[in-house]
């Protein structure tokens, strides 16, 4: 685990926004860490060692790695979930917002683990979509733990929404 860039500016209160590449955190969270900053929070990246992190240093107030691997691997999630709990034990946020469904998981439980009081799964999309048999039952698991986790589901469409809420994800 390594942090890059840090600015702490005294007891600011601190927000932890995570997606499992780092790529996806450069892309689309921009505009969402600015808007925190603006706020007066400290913003926290947690995502995986990617080409992207140098400017995600530049952009957010700190930056630190975890690996995180897209597909379920036991050994490795575990592993996250522990490095996930350590960090927020450590940095005490009032806020984590992970997207992606398996930062949203290992961020989330760790969250819950640890006592941060608010907990966002940024939903933007379902991994268990075309998924089949026992791998659809363990992605769907995943994806209930990750909301009974969290404090509150945002979806990113009124159709992602939907489908959430029709196959029970809530």
């Amino acid at each position: 685990m390594g942090i890059y860039g840090s600015r702490r500016v005294g007891a600011q209160p601190t927000v932890v926004m995570s997606t499992t590449i780092s790529r996806t955190v450069f892309q689309f969270y921009p505009a969402l860490i600015k808007e925190f900053q603006a706020r007066g929070y400290r913003v926290h990246v947690v995502t995986s060692p990617g080409p992207e992190v140098d400017a995600l240093s530049r952009l957010a107030d700190n930056v630190t790695l975890i690996p995180m691997q897209r597909d379920i691997s036991i050994v490795d999630d575990v592993r996250a979930l522990v490095r996930w709990t350590r960090f927020l034990r450590r940095i005490s946020p009032q806020i984590v917002f992970a997207g992606t469904p398996k930062a949203g998981l290992l961020a989330n439980v760790a969250a819950r683990i640890a006592g941060v009081p608010r907990r966002i799964y940024f939903l933007q999309g379902l991994r268990l979509e075309g998924a089949e048999g026992a791998r659809l039952r363990m992605l769907a698991t995943m994806e209930r733990l990750a909301s009974w986790c969290s404090s509150v589901v945002i979806a990113v469409s009124p159709s992602l929404a939907s489908e959430f809420r029709r196959l029970h994800l809530n």
